[in-house]
């Protein structure tokens, strides 16, 4: 897959900005990297600081 093969963001969809699926035949990829360690490591933050309480 090419940079021109890109339709939107997740947001865009999300926020409706752009159409989602218009129909079954369409093709939706979605690629996650990264945002579970960073959601992970900002949990345990918070959760060292309630500790020192």
């Amino acid at each position: 897959i090419s940079i021109n093969h890109i339709y939107a963001e997740l947001s865009d969809i999300v926020l409706k900005k752009k159409p989602g699926r218009t129909s079954n035949s369409e093709i939706t990829v979605f690629k996650s990297v990264g945002l579970a360690i960073q959601d992970s490591s900002v949990a345990n933050h918070i959760l060292n600081k309630i500790m020192k309480k």
